[in-house]
């Protein structure tokens, strides 16, 4: 019941998030490429990895080895976390440019986006290190059952780096 239930929510999610990017693109596709703005562009990147991140073909779960759908599920989902952790930065900041002048964008760009690659590989390792146990356990709950000093260490160090990235994203 559960299970038929998740497949069915995320089924419909799948769904309304495709018929929303077909939309879009109707939408943009009356524009040249190189004419709509950057932000459209992430938009729509950031939309099939939404997609993605959602896991559309759940039910396929039993057919594929657990391994492969685990590392793609985790690089999916550290990527998605991560690039939006950028969107958002890039949007706040062209919201506020136009009283802003930068002398190089580099400077400004730079630690927000080593942050974020940094956000996504902490993701990366610690999404690996809770996926292997679960490969090992089936029944592993990782809040509950986690002895891991080490995951436990990462979860930390993502806490601080997205504490850090709010500091940024609110202009400290």
């Amino acid at each position: 019941s559960y299970v038929s239930t998740l497949i069915l929510i995320k089924t419909a999610f799948t769904i309304c998030a495709v018929l929303w990017l077909i939309h879009f693109l109707r939408r943009i596709s009356q524009f040249n490429f190189s004419d709509v703005g950057i932000i459209q562009k992430k938009l729509l990147f950031l939309v099939w990895f939404l997609i993605l991140f959602n896991e559309p073909f759940y039910f396929f779960h039993a057919l594929i080895p657990y391994k492969i759908v685990s590392i793609l599920n985790t690089v999916i989902q550290a990527t998605f976390i991560s690039l939006l952790l950028h969107f958002w930065s890039f949007l706040i900041d062209t919201i506020s440019e136009e009283d802003v002048i930068r002398e190089s964008p580099v400077k400004f760009y730079g630690p927000k986006l080593l942050l974020v690659v940094l956000i996504w590989l902490f993701l990366m390792v610690a999404l690996a290190l809770v996926r292997m146990q679960e490969a090992a356990d089936p029944t592993f709950y990782w809040d509950l059952d986690i002895n891991q000093t080490s995951v436990k260490a990462l979860s930390w160090i993502l806490f601080c780096l997205l504490i850090i990235y709010s500091l940024y994203l609110i202009g400290i």
